[in-house]
């Protein structure tokens, strides 16, 4: 643990204060269990890899027309490799390549988050990717994703730099990797300056998309 860091409770409600790490938070919590962030900047990559909810100061309140108080900023990645994940209320900055990356999985909620100022020094920026497993061949489907009442202001530094990322198929060590989306909810989200909003190669998905301008 970090010097005089904060971090209350375990099990089912885990509190991360302004001097803790989100990472232990997760570690602590048990699974279904809430890590709540206190409106600090967490300097750190984030690896959600059981299912909680991750709630940030903002947590249930709108990234677009919402009224936010201050933040919690995690400066860095996210990765997310567990179904049952909920971020709600989050500023992710300074990510590089990847802003949350999920590795198909089912029923993952990203909401009511703000996304700003990537690593514009890296090849390409997405602020949401998800992508196939590239340990696991063939055909995988994701079912239950929802991104809503996000904003998404970010450079748009490349003509790779996207809000939200869906990958369908990725050729790894000679094999072939495929990934089919059921039931993904794409809405009320606000795209600033990306060069694409939302961008997927996949056919054999269903999406409901509504987003602002």
């Amino acid at each position: 643990l970090k010097s005089k860091q904060t971090l209350t409770g375990e099990g089912a409600t885990v509190s991360v204060g302004a001097n803790g790490k989100v990472g232990n938070g997760i570690d602590v919590a048990s699974d279904g269990g809430n890590v709540n962030l206190a409106a600090a900047t967490y300097d750190e990559d984030v690896i959600v890899d059981k299912p909680v909810t991750l709630n940030g100061a903002n947590a249930g309140i709108s990234a677009v027309d919402g009224v936010r108080g201050a933040e919690s900023v995690i400066d860095g990645n996210m990765t997310i490799t567990s179904d049952n994940v909920t971020v709600d209320g989050i500023e992710l900055t300074n990510f590089r390549y990847n802003g949350i990356f999920m590795q198909a999985l089912n029923n993952v909620t990203i909401t009511n988050s703000l996304f700003t100022s990537p690593d514009t020094g890296t090849s390409a920026a997405g602020a949401i990717i998800i992508q196939p497993v590239i340990d696991q061949a063939g055909t995988v489907t994701v079912d239950g994703v929802n991104i809503t009442n996000n904003k998404f202001d970010i450079p748009a530094a490349n003509s790779s730099t996207t809000g939200i990322r869906f990958t369908m198929h990725k050729t790894y060590g000679g094999n072939d990797y495929f990934i089919n989306y059921d039931n993904v909810n794409i809405a009320d989200n606000e795209f600033v300056t990306p060069y694409r909003s939302i961008w997927s190669a996949t056919p054999t998905a269903y999406f409901h998309i509504n987003n602002l301008d």
